[in-house]
């Protein structure tokens, strides 16, 4: 495992851990996201990101990417700077798993989601990594499925594999 994984995961663990600390930890989990992507001949990439709301403003996220024998981390910390009843708008602050194994890649970028009517939502991800200068992103609708579930379909791709925008479908769980 890459050395700027671990560093990724410690850092986010330690955290959550200390801002629930005088209550039950992990307990502002909202949800987990399982995605499969990819580009017509099967499945290139499986991602799972979970999400963590801290408070009103501030939420983290970890995404966990997997392809060929390759496991990459990325944290996010999205700061809530507009929102109304029916959507809303974050600025994010990213630190993500090296290519190379030597630095964290850094990003800046901008998150939202919305409601297109009653049943239908729609969400995207935008950021742009210093290191590299890459522009990375996702989006997508939100369409229900289960009570506490929803399947996604969307275009997205990741830090990592940053050529080409990949066909996502995705099951998100709600707590």
């Amino acid at each position: 495992m890459k050395y700027s994984n671990i560093i990724i995961i410690i850092l986010l663990l330690s955290i959550l851990f200390a801002y629930n600390a005088e209550s039950e930890a992990l307990s502002g989990m909202q949800n987990i996201h399982f995605i499969v992507s990819g580009g017509g001949a099967g499945a290139d990439n499986l991602l799972l990101t979970s999400n963590y709301r801290l408070d009103f403003i501030n939420r983290i996220n970890l995404l966990m990417a997997y392809r060929d024998d390759q496991f990459n981390t990325e944290a996010t910390w999205q700061i809530n700077f507009w929102q109304n009843y029916n959507s809303e708008l974050n600025l994010q602050l990213a630190l993500a798993s090296s290519k190379d194994n030597n630095l964290l890649g850094k990003a800046f970028g901008l998150a939202g989601k919305g409601e297109l009517s009653d049943v239908y939502n729609y969400f995207f991800d935008v950021k742009y990594f210093l290191d590299n200068q890459a522009l990375v992103g996702r989006g997508g609708l939100v369409l229900p499925l289960i009570f506490q579930g929803k399947l996604t379909l969307g275009m997205g791709n990741t830090y990592w594999w940053h050529d080409r925008f990949l066909f996502n479908m995705g099951l998100k769980l709600k707590f």
